[in-house]
């Protein structure tokens, strides 16, 4: 296996596991999540809804950062 590839494999399992974990929290609605002290005062602004709408997109763009430095940078 060549470096790129190695270097690939570990960025998909990294951002398939930190946007799975965000989009897991945005479906269930997992209070550890969005009681935080970073989210809080997010939740006040946006209001409880559209920050798992918010949070579910970051999810998503995290996991299609691999397949960007994939195919664009590459």
């Amino acid at each position: 296996m060549t470096e790129k590839v190695q270097i690939l494999l570990m960025m998909i399992a990294v951002c398939f596991g930190a946007g799975g974990t965000l989009i897991a929290a945005a479906i269930n609605d997992w209070n550890w999540i969005f009681e935080s002290y970073k989210y809080r005062r997010w939740i006040k602004l946006f209001g409880r809804k559209p920050m798992r709408i918010i949070i579910g997109l970051v999810g998503l763009f995290i996991c299609l950062i691999p397949a960007y430095l994939y195919f664009y940078k590459w």
